[in-house]
């Protein structure tokens, strides 16, 4: 399934044979990592929370308050962990965390909580809360065009995931929401075993440290103007990240975009477009019943999923940077 990621109609100009070779290598090498990455993640999803499939949410480009974040996602507000758990097991309310956040200028704007049919994970569930910071001495650190620096956090107090930190980012102009990769932001695993107050304040310190480096790279993705080929190639490789059939999918529907900000070819435009139209599905496509052969018309769903969200924008922005380091190394047009 995964051997031809690069469809035949992929040619580049004429006298540059061992240049394209090297760059469909090199880009097939990005593309099984990042692959491995989401996929690894998501046969674990199966395997533990098969039936979290539903999602309380919220997103905002507002702060969310106090009450509407209990209303969004209860289980922030747990006040114990759930039953049965090891004694070595340290539970730490998840709005300790939020309140802690608050006093290092990071306030929530976005809330997330899987649902659970498992009764006894009921208010233990796993959730995700979205950081931003509105300090406007931080401005310029922290925002890139439209684009805003988040911290994410992911948590649960039934024993199946630690503390989690990542490094997030929002565009104002489409209301998407993606996720820097573990390559360029090194996610922080805090053990319940383990949590300091500490923690938060290195983690926010981090981010303003890294923001500079990561608005640097998106500068670089925007300088970087791909080919008519090398787009096929990059929605060809993500749509693959996705779908376990992606042959039914075609790949200029993943490529169209939703507005005039990114109707262009750099590669910035080119991983946004891909990057909403995967999380946030509704691409139309036909496939076949199984019984009688007939076409039907089907549309992809949303992912809901927080962990399967998280690691599918983390894979799409590695391929993003296997993308750019292929056009400067091989020599190919920029802005």
């Amino acid at each position: 399934m995964w051997g031809i990621l690069i469809p035949t109609y992929i040619n580049l100009k004429g006298g540059e044979g061992m240049e394209q070779l090297y760059t469909i290598r090199e880009f097939c090498k990005a593309f099984r990592i990042a692959r491995d990455t989401y996929y690894i993640s998501e046969r674990y999803v199966r395997k533990r929370r098969v039936n979290h499939m539903n999602v309380n949410k919220f997103t905002s480009n507002q702060v969310i308050t106090r009450g509407r974040l209990g209303g969004i996602a209860p289980s922030i507000f747990a006040s114990e962990h759930k039953a049965g758990l090891s004694a070595k097991y340290i539970f730490v309310p998840t709005i300790e965390i939020v309140d802690e956040m608050e006093k290092q200028g990071w306030l929530p704007v976005k809330a997330q909580e899987m649902r659970t049919r498992n009764a006894n994970n009921q208010g233990y569930q796993k959730h995700m809360v979205r950081f931003r910071n509105f300090d406007e001495g931080m401005g310029n650190t922290l925002t890139v065009g439209d684009t805003l620096f988040e911290i994410i956090l992911t948590n649960s107090h039934n024993g199946t995931s630690a503390f989690i930190f990542n490094m997030g980012m929002y565009r104002l102009v489409c209301d998407n929401g993606m996720v820097v990769s573990e390559s360029a932001f090194d996610a922080v695993h805090v053990r319940h075993s383990g949590y300091d107050a500490q923690n938060v304040i290195d983690v926010t310190g981090e981010v303003v440290k890294k923001a500079p480096e990561i608005a640097g790279k998106i500068a670089d993705f925007k300088g970087v103007v791909l080919t008519d080929p090398e787009r096929r190639a990059f929605g060809a490789a993500a749509k693959r990240l996705r779908f376990d059939h992606p042959e039914i999918i075609e790949t200029e529907k993943i490529l169209m975009p939703h507005r005039q900000e990114d109707s262009g070819n750099t590669l910035w435009q080119v991983a946004n477009v891909v990057q909403e139209n995967l999380v946030k599905g509704h691409v139309n496509y036909v496939d076949r019943d199984p019984e009688t052969g007939r076409p039907r018309r089907k549309s992809t769903r949303e992912i809901k999923g927080i962990d399967s969200n998280i690691k599918l924008n983390q894979s799409i922005w590695s391929l993003a940077e296997a993308m750019k380091n292929i056009k400067q190394e091989t020599g190919y047009a920029s802005l």
